[in-house]
């Protein structure tokens, strides 16, 4: 199914996938390796290392101690924070980003443009999401557990919802993503007093009003055509948006005979119904493989070698290749045959 084309050694510890782009930074300098496997330098600072923000193709965000370096379609634009190191809570939208600042004794958010000026501003509140469809918003969880929806277009806030009440939870976790379907925001939480106590909700964006919960859907969720997906050791969890339909699809049987575990947190569902996966109950392996949702077949698995018994730490599948990021400081590139 793959074959290796290319190898790029003395890879960095971070490094950013964004549909086939890859993106790092090393030696004060942002890198980039396009669609071609080409090499090439974004920008440099001589003075400071750069920690990534955020890495996709129209844009790459990176912090420098009180600053935002912002590189877009070509431009690099620099964007002075006042608020230097009390800061927290950040999302990066397209055209501005949401950020949690401290000032004075006070904890706000606000959203600013990539020129850094302040849009509209808010009393604490840890921003996470922003939302677009019908209803565009910016969403922030207070310290007391309540979920604000506020108008990206001017801060007016639109709704509440108090996420211990709703997972009936001492303190719930503030969630650190979203699914977005049909006008429905789906996010997963747990209680952070009693972890077991945990669940996915399907909150209505105009209202804010909690249309389901999913008490089985939980863990780390992803979105492959109109269907929500889970991975664990053995089986993927499957809730189809259109149907409102739950399935589980147990792999025992292939994965078994081969000693394998699927490791959750470096998984992908495809559109075509794959699960690319690495080997792992908890601790990755130096395999990779994909198997076919549709009928419970492996497709394709293959064995790296790694120096010092080392393992894959990162993997990214984009339309035509296969990226992985190894303990050797490596990165491997697949083609489809």
């Amino acid at each position: 199914m793959y074959k290796e084309c290319c190898v790029f050694s003395d890879m960095p510890v971070d490094v950013y996938f964004d549909k086939g782009n890859v993106y790092f930074g090393k030696e004060y300098c942002i890198y980039h390796i396009n669609d071609n496997l080409e090499l090439r330098e974004l920008f440099v600072n001589d003075n400071t290392s750069y920690g990534f923000e955020q890495a996709i193709t129209a844009r790459v965000v990176v912090r420098d101690k009180d600053k935002l370096s912002v590189y877009k379609q070509g431009l690099l634009t620099t964007v002075p924070l006042m608020y230097g190191s009390k800061r927290q809570g950040k999302y990066f939208g397209d055209d501005n980003f949401l950020l949690r600042y401290k000032e004075e004794d006070t904890w706000r958010f606000g959203l600013f443009d990539y020129e850094g000026k302040l849009l509209w501003t808010s009393l604490n509140a840890a921003p996470f999401f922003c939302i677009g469809g019908e209803a565009v918003l910016a969403l922030a969880m207070t310290d007391e557990g309540i979920i604000n929806g506020y108008s990206q277009a001017n801060g007016e806030l639109k709704w509440k919802l108090n996420l211990n009440n709703v997972l009936r939870a001492t303190k719930a976790k503030a969630p650190t993503a979203g699914i977005i379907f049909n006008n429905q925001l789906f996010f997963y939480t747990y209680d952070i007093e009693d972890p077991g106590n945990q669940a996915t909700f399907s909150v209505d964006m105009h209202s804010g009003e909690v249309l389901q919960e999913y008490p089985y859907l939980h863990g780390k969720l992803q979105k492959a055509g109109a269907a929500i997906y889970r991975v664990g050791w053995y089986i993927v969890e499957m809730f189809d948006l259109l149907s409102g339909k739950y399935a589980g699809i147990d792999l025992q049987n292939v994965l078994k005979e081969k000693q394998l575990h699927m490791n959750y947190s470096l998984s992908v569902v495809t559109d075509e119904q794959l699960v690319y996966f690495v080997d792992g109950a908890s601790v990755p392996t130096n395999q990779v493989c994909v198997v076919n949702l549709t009928n419970s077949s492996m497709v394709w698995q293959h064995q790296l070698n790694i120096a010092e018994q080392g393992h894959i730490k990162q993997l990214h599948v984009s339309k035509e290749r296969l990226f992985l990021l190894c303990t050797d400081n490596s990165l491997r590139v697949f083609e489809k045959e």
